[in-house]
């Protein structure tokens, strides 16, 4: 997927990667794919509230990962 995208942000791109692959999947469905939580949730067998609950916790990991990195 990562193939298609101008890379603007390289250590952001290394970063999502590191996430775990359900995070990394809801990460990219909702930000790239414009998926709902529900979508997601039916797809990785999670509910539509642990499929929210991992995007945030995702999120926040991204968000701490690059302040490390300034």
């Amino acid at each position: 997927m990562w193939d298609r995208l101008e890379v603007q942000n390289e250590e952001l791109v290394a970063a999502v990667q590191q996430l775990k692959p359900k995070a990394r999947f809801i990460v990219t469905g909702y930000v790239l794919k414009g998926k709902t939580f529900k979508e997601l949730a039916q797809e990785t067998k999670l509910t539509e509230r642990a499929a929210a609950s991992t995007y945030y916790r995702s999120i926040e990991k991204l968000r701490i990962k690059m302040e490390k990195e300034k």
